[in-house]
């Protein structure tokens, strides 16, 4: 039972990965073919999804909303992992334009890194699994981003202080909402915590200032980046969380670069190399690993 409960999770955040990864593909369509800009889509994408997130829990559980805005520490809780929603996709792109994007992609991957010295730092156990984990994840993500091609990453300081600000962001949003997801649900805190984030950026970069194409292909895309790429996406990644370790969810997000890469081989037509497909064997054998682990884990971690 307990195998079954973390292959569930394992499951969960695979589908996370793999919607976060097609996401970009389609994010990045849109920005080269139709003129969005990544501010838009990130604002658009918050705001949308938590609106939708938050329209679907008022219907099925009404009173969870009403505890929210009777708690103050509720309120403050999901404001400030609203606030951190944000400064992860902000962050993210800013690594990208100071340095490039396989510098940002590996710094991004450093978050379960960040989980695993909090464990250290608060006495809690780090399993050795984890260990092995992050470190086949983290080779992997860097065979995909670089190709092999070492000299093809601009280290840049800047650049990496900011990719190193969004992985600290996504360790950060992985932990510090669980004890309000508990109370009042997933759907809840992450349906206020975008909505809140989205707004924020909507004061600084507001959305009928966008100066994009819309038709029936762009709908669509936006569309599937609400929907999949962010309310699916991020429903199945805290789910996951019920089954499996934050370390282990955490890893696993991996599949999204690696999911990105098999759309752009097989949307795009981009050859994919030796070094790549090592990186997707590596990412792959973190599932075996961490579906060895299961719930009992968390209780001898406790």
């Amino acid at each position: 039972m307990l195998l079954g409960q973390s292959l569930a999770g394992v499951f969960l955040v695979i589908v996370a990965g793999l919607a976060w990864g097609s996401m970009g593909v389609v994010g990045q369509y849109l920005m080269q073919e139709y003129r969005f800009l990544p501010t838009d889509l990130v604002a658009a994408r918050l705001v949308g999804a938590g609106i939708f997130l938050l329209g679907i829990d008022a219907l099925q559980h009404p009173e969870r909303l009403r505890t929210v805005f009777k708690d103050r520490s509720l309120i403050v809780t999901l404001t400030v992992y609203g606030v951190g929603l944000l400064v992860i996709q902000w962050t993210f792109f800013m690594a990208i334009q100071t340095s490039n994007a396989g510098t940002a992609a590996i710094m991004v991957m450093m978050a379960p890194v960040f989980i695993v010295f909090y464990y250290l730092f608060s006495g809690k156990r780090v399993f050795p699994l984890e260990w092995v984990s992050v470190v086949l994840a983290l080779l992997g993500v860097v065979l995909i981003v670089t190709k092999g091609r070492w000299d093809s990453l601009d280290l840049s300081s800047v650049g990496v202080l900011w990719g190193l600000a969004s992985a600290a962001g996504g360790a950060f949003c992985t932990l510090y909402p669980r004890r309000a997801m508990q109370r009042v649900g997933v759907t809840t805190c992450i349906g206020i915590g975008m909505t809140v984030g989205g707004m924020i950026l909507c004061v600084v970069y507001p959305p009928w200032n966008m100066d994009v194409v819309w038709n029936l292909r762009t709908m669509t895309g936006y569309a599937y980046i609400v929907l999949v790429g962010t309310v699916a996406a991020f429903w199945c990644y805290f789910k996951s969380m019920d089954y499996i370790s934050p370390t282990a969810t955490s890893v696993l997000t991996a599949f999204e670069p690696l999911s990105a890469v098999l759309l752009s081989v097989w949307w795009l037509d981009v050859s994919m190399s030796l070094f790549e497909v090592w990186g997707a064997v590596l990412i792959l054998s973190t599932v075996f690993l961490l579906g060895r682990g299961s719930k009992a884990d968390r209780r001898k971690r406790a």
